[in-house]
């Protein structure tokens, strides 16, 4: 018979564990953000709900557990303060178009469904599927940014 000695992992090195790429899609309010991750090409995991403070805290944490962290969230009347601050951290940020991401008209609308469906678009378009409906009309933030600059508003 083969003796074959099992030695248990320490838990500390399961903690330790280093992911390629977390995703991460975020519904954004005045005082909350509803966030759904994923890891690797885990299945999404249950949404969470921070105050713009402390996610800022949260995703630098996860900053130092994966080689890449993506964020996604809609461009609306929040402008471009959460990504410029994402950028400056490390973290890449898509921002993109608003859009009713109830696809069957099951007339549900929650702070949950948004940010699992922005959390599973964005793993689709970093899996390649550039043509992806949720993509075209979508911002480049900086683009986006450069131009709004060079409008001149008058009242």
């Amino acid at each position: 018979m083969n003796n074959i000695t099992i030695t248990p992992t320490s838990s500390k090195k399961q903690t330790e564990a280093f992911a390629e790429v977390i995703k991460i899609g975020i519904d954004m309010h005045e005082n909350k953000y509803v966030l759904v991750r994923q890891v690797d090409n885990q299945s999404p995991q249950s949404p969470h709900q921070f105050s713009p403070a402390k996610f800022l805290v949260w995703v630098q944490k996860k900053r130092s557990q994966a080689g890449r962290v993506v964020t996604c969230y809609e461009a609306g009347c929040f402008g471009y303060v959460l990504h410029r601050k994402l950028e400056a951290m490390g973290i890449e940020n898509l921002v993109v178009r608003p859009r009713n991401w109830d696809e069957y008209g099951k007339r549900v609308k929650t702070d949950k469904r948004d940010a699992r469906e922005i959390c599973s678009h964005l793993d689709r378009y970093l899996a390649g599927n550039k043509k992806a409906p949720w993509c075209e009309g979508s911002v480049a933030a900086e683009g986006v940014i450069s131009e709004w600059h060079s409008v001149k508003l008058h009242f």
